[in-house]
Formats: C-alpha cells, structure tokens, sequence
C-alpha cells in the first residue's frame, strides 16, 4: 500500500498504477516487521494495481519471498483473486507459513 516499505523500495508509484481501493475477507496477523494476510473471516483494506512494468510482478515475488517452482518453501503464495466479479483476476500474496501464536493487527 502507498506509504509503506514495498511501496517505495520496488518504486511502485512508477511502476504500476493504482486502480481503486478493495477490500478483501481474511485477516492481518502481527509478524513484528510485516503483516502476514490470510483469507478468512473479516476484513482487510487492500490496494489494487496494474502493472506498468511487466518485470515488476518478478520483483514482487523476490520482495515477498515467493519461488514459483518451490511453492512449500515460500514464505508466501501467489494466489489469483476474483474480486468477485466474473472475468476478473488479479495476484495476491497468502502468507504460507505457520501462525501460532501471531496476534492479529486492528485497524487493517
């Protein structure tokens, strides 16, 4: 989301361009330097974008420790969200790990 770390770190403001606020159903869990989202109950205000920049997709994957051929070893997934609305698709990233004992963020 603009203002964060990723944000400025993969130069998302000329990279890609926002399309509109979403929300999404799951939660946010409190990883300390990062938030974790995982689908569920509840719900999480997103950003949407299009990327100008197809190299871009392949840093967002590096930045979010996401390998396409080793999916288990991945810190998080790539997964592909509807928005709920046919012909619609768009890339998300689930955390892959465990959460044990992780709060949950208020205020997302």
């Amino acid at each position: 989301m603009r203002g964060h770390a990723a944000h400025r770190a993969l130069g998302l403001q000329r990279r890609a361009r926002l399309i509109r606020r979403v929300v999404l159903r799951g939660r946010l869990f409190d990883l300390g330097a990062y938030p974790a989202f995982r689908p569920g109950r509840g719900t999480v205000r997103a950003e949407l974008y299009a990327l100008r920049d197809p190299r871009l997709l392949r840093a967002l994957d590096r930045y979010e420790d996401y390998r396409p051929g080793r999916p288990r070893a991945s810190e998080y997934r790539r997964e592909r969200w509807r928005g709920g609305r046919p012909g619609f698709g768009a890339w998300l990233y689930v955390y892959n790990r465990r959460l044990d004992g992780r709060p949950m963020r208020i205020g997302h």
